[in-house]
């Protein structure tokens, strides 16, 4: 309403400013300042975005406020506050259209102090022009500032890079002691790893710009689209809502996954922000996380697996696995103890990869199709079977290394040449 108040006034007062101008026959081709302002400034006009700071630079810009600054200047002296201290300017319009270009951007140093009126004007332009235009000024810019506002010119701007896809990672913060102390299984522990997949789930739902999400052991990554505008792409607000989400949700399932077992203290996790120009970067980030997937859990596998059916020590296993390949770890497992490592299970070896799939909404219990009273053209109007579908994240264990997948799943990476 206040938006809509202001606007509305701010045309009034343009068009009583053409009248006068046209009264006096001073302003030439008075029609096209008229449109132009009418179009601007309207009640629905949504440039700038609105921005109070901004419709007030451009009506101020244009060469009709020539005359206007007649006004300006005679009524309002003392009109910069910056820091809480008055700074004194010329009487033209000049200073102050260039003052409001230089803080267009950061309306926190525009405080406008305003003075009783005197100069020589018909009373319905002192009424119309003045009065609300005072009240414009003071209203959308003046609110509640003071002397400490000065501190946001500290923040630092961290948004993220356009046309790049945006990858938060995140990961456990100290989950050796977490796993120790809610004695985890080893190498692996499949409600641990499930209770992982569930936040990810969770973060995915709660933001859908995310196009995929992998996690292995316990970290995350998850990729906004490259067109995202979640927070205005600020790294510091997609981080810590991501790691927030994560994190809430993490103590929200636990009980779903470890039933009656308590947590014993809450988890936290670090995170970090990334920007990924290309798909063949990213494809390659990614790459990348399954590959130390893979080298983690080979290692793991075979550590535990000489300490748990080997007999060593922890420190005699590592002494055993020291400079070893992976072709020696595998012929650890096979000749030792009998175990294929590629016979283990792929959520342990390829880790989780999220996506977003399309699958039929059910309507009813044994409907999922629903017909729809159409006109096509040059027929007449029918019934046709309409399929609705809907999104869902997905879980797969695979690999995401080579071609096979990406191809399946074409729709995750946008085109290069966006």
């Amino acid at each position: 309403m206040v938006a809509r108040f202001f606007s509305f006034r701010l045309r009034w007062i343009m068009l009583n400013l053409v009248r006068f101008w046209l009264a006096n026959d001073t302003v030439p081709e008075p029609t096209f300042y008229v449109s132009l302002l009418v179009r601007q400034i309207g009640r629905r006009t949504i440039y700038n975005n609105r921005e109070n700071q901004r419709v007030l630079a451009l009506c101020l810009s244009l060469p009709v406020t020539v005359h206007f600054n007649n006004i300006i200047k005679t009524a309002y002296c003392d009109f910069i506050t910056l820091s809480g201290k008055v700074k004194k300017r010329r009487r033209n319009l000049f200073t102050f259209r260039r003052y409001l270009i230089w803080t267009e951007d950061d309306p926190i140093h525009l405080t406008l102090m305003f003075r009783p009126v005197r100069c020589r004007l018909p009373g319905f332009i002192k009424t119309y022009i003045l009065t609300p235009v005072g009240r414009f000024f003071s209203c959308s810019i003046g609110m509640a500032k003071s002397k400490f506002e000065y501190v946001r010119n500290f923040e630092t701007d961290d948004t993220c890079l356009k046309n790049c896809y945006i990858v938060v990672r995140l990961d456990g913060r100290n989950f050796h002691k977490l796993s120790e102390l809610h004695k985890f299984l080893k190498p692996n522990d499949d409600r641990a790893l499930g209770l992982m997949t569930r936040c990810a789930r969770s973060v995915m739902e709660d933001m859908d710009d995310i196009i995929i999400s992998y996690g292995q052991s316990d970290e995350y990554s998850f990729i906004f689209k490259r067109s995202s505008n979640w927070f205005k792409r600020r790294a510091s607000k997609l981080m810590t809502h991501v790691v927030s989400q994560f994190s809430s949700s993490y103590v929200f399932y636990w009980k779903e996954y470890f039933g009656d077992q308590p947590l014993l203290y809450p988890p936290g996790f670090d995170g970090r922000v990334v920007l990924y120009p290309s798909n063949r970067n990213l494809r390659d980030y990614l790459s990348w996380r399954q590959a130390d997937c893979h080298i983690n859990n080979l290692y793991n596998t075979v550590f535990w697996t000489l300490v748990q059916r080997g007999g060593l020590t922890t420190t005699q296993a590592e002494d055993r696995l020291k400079g070893t390949l992976a072709a020696d770890k595998n012929e650890i497992m096979f000749s030792e103890f009998d175990i294929n490592y590629n016979n283990e299970p792929l959520v342990h070896r390829k880790g989780t990869a999220l996506i977003w799939e399309k699958v039929l909404t059910p309507l009813s219990q044994m409907e999922e199709t629903v017909t729809k009273r159409v006109k096509l053209p040059n027929e007449d109007e029918k019934e046709v079977p309409v399929t609705r579908f809907r999104r869902r994240v997905s879980a797969c264990h695979c690999d995401i290394i080579g071609d096979q997948f990406w191809e399946e799943h074409p729709d995750i990476l946008e085109d290069d040449n966006c």
